[in-house]
């Protein structure tokens, strides 16, 4: 309802306005994956099962993310890998480390790690990945071992 040099006002370019509005939905996609991966998880492994399934289901839900699915353009992929976009994931996983201090000095590994996960999973879908039970039961046998792995490695 405004008028374009209303919104030239406020922004440079339209991937301006476009990167602030998925900051914008970024940042309440964070609070909500983080609070309810902290309020379901007990053990780090089961805070990063938990991320990941709570990441999938806003990516899903939030027609505004879309076209980070593929579905809606030119969006490369590797930019979830950009040290910016690591940047944005590191708070959400961040409290993993209060599951398990190990985790601190391989929190940027984590990170990065959780996020090829999430990529791989927003792009393809099995029947091992397809309802949230399911996805959570895989992630629990793949990522759970993963993790604990990590924070032996401090031992």
């Amino acid at each position: 309802g405004v008028s374009r040099p209303t919104v030239y006002a406020y922004f440079d370019t339209r991937e301006a306005l476009v990167s602030a509005a998925l900051g914008r939905v970024g940042t309440q996609v964070a609070e909500r994956v983080t609070v309810t991966a902290r309020r379901r998880a007990r053990t780090a492994g089961e805070f990063a099962v938990e991320a990941l399934v709570a990441v999938r289901r806003e990516f899903r839900a939030e027609p505004a993310l879309q076209p980070i699915m593929g579905m809606g353009g030119a969006w490369d992929a590797t930019d979830a890998l950009s040290a910016e976009a690591l940047a944005v994931a590191r708070p959400i996983i961040a409290p993993i480390v209060g599951y398990d201090p190990r985790l601190a000095p391989h929190l940027d590994e984590v990170v990065e790690t959780i996020v090829r996960w999430l990529l791989s999973l927003l792009m393809f879908d099995s029947s091992r990945t397809a309802s949230e039970p399911a996805l959570r039961g895989y992630l629990a046998r793949v990522v759970v071992p993963v993790i604990e792995s990590m924070a032996a490695a401090e031992d």
